[in-house]
Protein backbone atom coordinates (compact mmCIF):
# COMPACT_ATOMS: atom_id res chain seq x y z
CA UNK A 1 0.00 0.00 0.00
CA UNK A 2 1.47 3.33 -1.33
CA UNK A 3 1.07 6.31 1.04
CA UNK A 4 -0.30 8.43 -1.87
CA UNK A 5 -1.68 7.82 -5.16
CA UNK A 6 -0.44 8.53 -7.87
CA UNK A 7 -3.86 10.72 -8.84
CA UNK A 8 -3.21 12.76 -5.80
CA UNK A 9 0.45 13.46 -6.86
CA UNK A 10 -0.48 14.37 -10.00
CA UNK A 11 -3.42 16.55 -8.26
CA UNK A 12 -0.72 18.11 -5.97
CA UNK A 13 1.39 18.94 -8.58
CA UNK A 14 -1.47 19.97 -10.84
CA UNK A 15 -0.76 18.07 -14.11
CA UNK A 16 -2.54 15.84 -16.47
CA UNK A 17 -5.64 18.14 -17.07
CA UNK A 18 -7.66 17.57 -19.83
CA UNK A 19 -4.47 15.70 -21.56
CA UNK A 20 -3.06 13.21 -18.84
CA UNK A 21 -1.56 10.87 -21.23
CA UNK A 22 1.44 14.17 -21.84
CA UNK A 23 2.36 13.26 -17.92
CA UNK A 24 5.07 10.76 -17.31
CA UNK A 25 3.21 7.97 -14.77
CA UNK A 26 6.41 5.99 -14.42
CA UNK A 27 8.15 9.04 -13.26
CA UNK A 28 5.22 9.94 -10.69
CA UNK A 29 5.58 6.31 -9.60
CA UNK A 30 9.14 7.03 -8.99
CA UNK A 31 8.88 9.84 -7.54
CA UNK A 32 6.42 8.36 -4.90
CA UNK A 33 8.28 5.62 -4.51
CA UNK A 34 11.92 7.60 -3.49
CA UNK A 35 9.76 9.84 -0.94
CA UNK A 36 8.16 6.90 0.76
CA UNK A 37 11.54 5.61 1.07
CA UNK A 38 12.85 8.74 2.27
CA UNK A 39 10.24 9.76 4.84
CA UNK A 40 10.58 5.74 5.64
CA UNK A 41 14.73 6.17 6.51
CA UNK A 42 14.35 9.40 8.14
CA UNK A 43 11.64 8.70 10.58
CA UNK A 44 12.38 4.57 11.12
CA UNK A 45 8.61 3.84 10.98
CA UNK A 46 6.49 1.68 8.71
CA UNK A 47 3.62 4.12 7.75
CA UNK A 48 1.88 1.20 5.19
CA UNK A 49 0.02 -1.42 6.96
CA UNK A 50 1.66 -5.51 6.81
CA UNK A 51 -0.25 -6.96 5.58
CA UNK A 52 -2.25 -4.75 3.70
CA UNK A 53 -5.80 -3.93 5.07
CA UNK A 54 -8.36 -7.26 4.10
CA UNK A 55 -7.90 -10.72 4.65
CA UNK A 56 -4.16 -11.24 4.47
CA UNK A 57 -2.86 -13.35 7.20
CA UNK A 58 -0.34 -11.77 9.70
CA UNK A 59 3.33 -11.14 8.92
CA UNK A 60 6.00 -12.99 11.44
CA UNK A 61 9.32 -11.15 11.85
CA UNK A 62 12.06 -12.46 13.98
CA UNK A 63 14.69 -10.52 15.97
CA UNK A 64 17.94 -11.09 17.48
CA UNK A 65 17.76 -10.46 21.14
CA UNK A 66 20.20 -10.79 24.00
CA UNK A 67 19.77 -9.03 27.96
CA UNK A 68 16.72 -7.06 28.73
CA UNK A 69 16.92 -3.93 27.48
CA UNK A 70 14.46 -2.17 24.88
CA UNK A 71 14.36 -4.20 21.79
CA UNK A 72 13.37 -2.23 18.72
CA UNK A 73 10.29 -3.20 17.02
CA UNK A 74 9.08 -1.91 13.51
CA UNK A 75 5.00 -0.30 14.29
CA UNK A 76 3.72 -3.21 15.53
CA UNK A 77 -0.20 -2.85 15.74
CA UNK A 78 -0.87 -5.77 17.27
CA UNK A 79 0.61 -9.23 17.88
CA UNK A 80 -1.35 -12.50 17.56
CA UNK A 81 1.79 -14.67 19.16
CA UNK A 82 4.75 -13.92 21.10
CA UNK A 83 7.46 -16.48 21.15
CA UNK A 84 11.86 -16.63 22.40
CA UNK A 85 13.41 -19.38 21.25
CA UNK A 86 10.57 -21.66 21.10
CA UNK A 87 8.67 -20.44 24.35
CA UNK A 88 5.35 -18.51 24.24
CA UNK A 89 5.27 -15.70 26.04
CA UNK A 90 2.32 -13.45 27.59
CA UNK A 91 1.63 -9.85 27.61
CA UNK A 92 2.51 -7.98 30.76
CA UNK A 93 3.41 -11.42 32.08
CA UNK A 94 6.36 -12.49 30.08
CA UNK A 95 6.97 -8.87 28.35
CA UNK A 96 5.40 -5.68 27.84
CA UNK A 97 5.55 -2.85 24.58
CA UNK A 98 6.72 0.49 25.13
CA UNK A 99 7.15 3.96 23.59
CA UNK A 100 3.54 3.36 21.85
CA UNK A 101 0.13 5.39 22.75
CA UNK A 102 -3.24 4.05 22.04
CA UNK A 103 -3.17 5.74 18.57
CA UNK A 104 0.00 4.37 17.35
CA UNK A 105 2.24 1.62 16.58
CA UNK A 106 4.60 0.20 19.32
CA UNK A 107 8.06 0.52 18.59
CA UNK A 108 9.57 -1.40 21.40
CA UNK A 109 8.94 -4.03 24.20
CA UNK A 110 10.50 -4.97 27.00
CA UNK A 111 11.45 -8.55 28.16
CA UNK A 112 9.80 -8.94 32.12
CA UNK A 113 12.28 -10.47 34.64
CA UNK A 114 15.17 -11.24 32.00
CA UNK A 115 18.42 -10.65 33.88
CA UNK A 116 21.78 -12.56 33.67
CA UNK A 117 20.82 -13.77 37.03
CA UNK A 118 17.45 -14.73 36.67
CA UNK A 119 16.24 -15.74 33.39
CA UNK A 120 14.07 -19.01 31.90
CA UNK A 121 16.20 -17.99 28.85
CA UNK A 122 19.71 -18.95 27.68
CA UNK A 123 21.84 -15.23 28.22
CA UNK A 124 24.99 -17.21 27.32
CA UNK A 125 23.69 -16.97 22.99
CA UNK A 126 21.63 -14.49 21.12
CA UNK A 127 18.19 -16.00 21.00
CA UNK A 128 15.35 -15.84 18.38
CA UNK A 129 12.21 -13.21 19.37
CA UNK A 130 9.60 -14.37 16.69
CA UNK A 131 6.32 -11.83 16.60
CA UNK A 132 3.37 -12.57 14.66
CA UNK A 133 1.11 -9.75 13.99
CA UNK A 134 -0.14 -6.70 12.50
CA UNK A 135 2.54 -4.53 11.60
CA UNK A 136 2.85 -0.60 9.84
CA UNK A 137 0.42 2.47 10.43
CA UNK A 138 -3.28 2.27 9.32
CA UNK A 139 -4.27 4.74 7.89
CA UNK A 140 -1.48 6.34 6.94
CA UNK A 141 -1.45 10.38 8.98
CA UNK A 142 -2.34 12.80 6.95
CA UNK A 143 0.66 15.17 7.62
CA UNK A 144 2.64 11.83 6.46
CA UNK A 145 0.85 11.65 3.38
CA UNK A 146 1.71 15.76 2.81
CA UNK A 147 4.86 15.20 3.53
CA UNK A 148 5.17 12.77 0.96
CA UNK A 149 3.42 15.02 -1.80
CA UNK A 150 5.82 17.77 -0.81
CA UNK A 151 9.02 15.41 -1.22
CA UNK A 152 7.72 13.32 -4.29
CA UNK A 153 6.25 16.82 -5.84
CA UNK A 154 9.69 17.89 -5.63
CA UNK A 155 11.40 14.30 -7.08
CA UNK A 156 9.20 14.99 -10.19
CA UNK A 157 10.15 18.75 -10.27
CA UNK A 158 13.87 18.28 -10.48
CA UNK A 159 14.64 18.06 -14.02
CA UNK A 160 12.64 21.45 -14.29
CA UNK A 161 15.06 24.65 -14.52
CA UNK A 162 11.92 27.06 -13.20
CA UNK A 163 12.11 24.68 -9.96
CA UNK A 164 15.89 25.15 -8.88
CA UNK A 165 16.37 27.66 -6.42
CA UNK A 166 19.00 30.54 -7.53
CA UNK A 167 21.61 32.28 -5.13
CA UNK A 168 22.61 35.40 -6.39
CA UNK A 169 26.49 36.15 -5.24
CA UNK A 170 26.43 39.85 -6.32
CA UNK A 171 29.05 38.97 -8.99
CA UNK A 172 26.86 36.14 -10.70
CA UNK A 173 24.33 33.57 -9.84
CA UNK A 174 24.13 29.68 -9.65
CA UNK A 175 21.49 27.48 -9.42
CA UNK A 176 21.14 24.66 -6.61
CA UNK A 177 18.17 21.97 -6.10
CA UNK A 178 16.99 22.58 -1.84
CA UNK A 179 16.57 19.94 -0.03
CA UNK A 180 13.51 18.80 1.86
CA UNK A 181 11.92 21.99 3.03
CA UNK A 182 12.07 22.74 6.92
CA UNK A 183 8.30 22.65 7.13
CA UNK A 184 8.57 19.22 6.24
CA UNK A 185 11.42 17.81 8.14
CA UNK A 186 9.27 19.08 11.00
CA UNK A 187 6.74 17.19 10.16
CA UNK A 188 8.87 14.01 10.17
CA UNK A 189 10.92 14.57 13.22
CA UNK A 190 7.20 14.30 15.36
CA UNK A 191 7.62 10.81 13.95
CA UNK A 192 11.02 9.95 14.34
CA UNK A 193 11.29 6.52 17.15
CA UNK A 194 13.31 7.55 20.31
CA UNK A 195 16.54 6.94 20.19
CA UNK A 196 16.95 3.26 22.33
CA UNK A 197 19.32 0.71 22.31
CA UNK A 198 18.89 -2.54 20.16
CA UNK A 199 19.70 -5.22 22.46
Amino acid sequence: MAYVTRDQLMAYLDVGGDNPARVDVNLLDSAIGAAEGMVGRYTGRLFAPNPAVGTDPPVTKTFSVRGSGPIRIPDLRSATLVTIDGTTLTLNQDYDFEYGITEEPYTSMRLIGWTPYSSPYAMTTTSSLVITGHWGWDPVPDDIKHATLVIAAREYRKRDAMFADIVDTGTGAFEFRAGIPEFTKVTMDLYRVPNVAVI
